[in-house]
């Protein structure tokens, strides 16, 4: 276990981000700008030597792990705000996806410390953002990932489909996969296999190279996933059997699911209790699982009617931020503001008695 760690990490964190915070803002804005801070993306690069967050300052900054969590390059800004953040499989570039529905890459070499004015923008258009692009959605973009071999981009978007592009000519389109019912919010990937769910409760297994459906999972009485995470590791064999955890929409449970890939079937191996409402969940190893809630983390063991249990010793700043944590998404169900069914109901049968009224009055 790591958390006193994973605790000067948060505070760490904290200190840097209102830092630039206090550097890209006046006095009296700074104030108001430390209070809306907040992480809304984060992940490791495959060898955990990286790190990177995205904030709500529309910043991303990309840490060092071995070096006492120092920046492996200068931070910088995008201009929307993120949803999601991977790293290609040679930690060359960091992949960031944008609520407006884009996924760019930035450099994380020696020259990306550099500063350059003019970029390129998806559109063609001269931009004072750098990073490259490489697709675009018509939709609000909630996850992205690579695939094991670094071939393609997974995107999950907020209407209700997975797309599979080319890496890094994402121009090209492999395959969409349609099934699912509502937004897209968490795309996993192990070996030839990509897990998805979201809005619609159900969990999805897709052959990535064909981009067909392998096995669907619909267990939890069409309850919204709040987050699906993988346990990944190179000694566990993919073809054998793979574990997921997941977490509802306002529940205190995490399920732990596995995934047959000889047989292509899905099963919930168990069921983990916890005192309160979880936010998030990560596998620590195969047989263990810490959570976050609102005002606590926790930890717990992997077996039959198994509980989670809270964390002792966490520091207060880091229990403070996570009571001040909101969800940074906006409510993702699309809302329709007028029912027209009926109205237009009611023009159809009209138009049917005009056509017959005619062809009575024509004889």
């Amino acid at each position: 276990m790591r958390f006193p760690i994973e605790q000067d990490w948060h505070i760490a964190l904290r200190q840097q981000i209102e830092e630039i915070a206090r550097r890209n803002s006046d006095h009296k804005k700074y104030a108001q700008v430390q209070d809306r801070t907040q992480i809304l993306a984060s992940g490791f690069s495959e060898d955990g030597l990286l790190f990177a967050v995205v904030t709500s300052m529309k910043t991303c900054l990309v840490y060092d792990t071995q070096h006492d969590w120092k920046l492996h390059r200068r931070a910088f800004r995008f201009p929307k705000a993120p949803a999601a953040i991977t790293f290609d499989r040679d930690k060359s570039h960091v992949i960031v996806a944008d609520r407006s529905g884009n996924i760019c890459r930035y450099k994380l070499d020696e020259c990306a410390n550099s500063i350059t004015n003019v970029h390129v923008d998806i559109n063609g258009e001269e931009s004072c953002y750098e990073g490259e692009p490489l697709l675009g959605h018509m939709s609000m973009v909630l996850d992205v990932a690579l695939s094991d071999d670094g071939r393609f981009v997974l995107s999950g978007d907020r209407d209700e489909k997975l797309r599979i592009s080319r890496y890094p000519q994402s121009f090209i389109i492999h395959r969409f996969c349609l099934g699912h019912t509502s937004y897209v919010s968490s795309v996993c990937v192990v070996a030839q296999f990509a897990f998805t769910s979201g809005g619609d409760g159900t969990i999805r297994a897709w052959n990535i190279e064909e981009g067909t459906t392998v096995a669907v999972l619909d267990r939890f009485a069409k309850k919204p996933i709040c987050c699906m995470r993988k346990y990944h590791s190179a000694k566990v064999d993919p073809q054998e059997m793979i574990k997921l955890a997941i977490v509802l929409d306002g529940s205190a449970i995490v399920n732990i699911v596995t995934f047959d890939a000889r047989n292509s079937l899905f099963d919930v191996m168990c069921e983990l209790n916890a005192p309160s409402n979880m936010v998030d969940v990560a596998f620590c190893d195969p047989h263990h699982v810490v959570a976050v809630t609102n005002s606590s983390i926790l930890f717990g063991e992997i077996k039959a009617d198994g509980r989670l249990r809270v964390v002792d010793g966490i520091d207060d700043s880091l229990v403070t931020n996570l009571r001040e944590a909101n969800n940074g998404l906006p409510c993702l169900e699309k809302r329709i503001g007028f029912d027209n069914v009926g109205e237009y109901q009611q023009r159809k049968n009209e138009r049917i008695r005009n056509r017959k009224r005619k062809a009575h009055d024509s004889e």
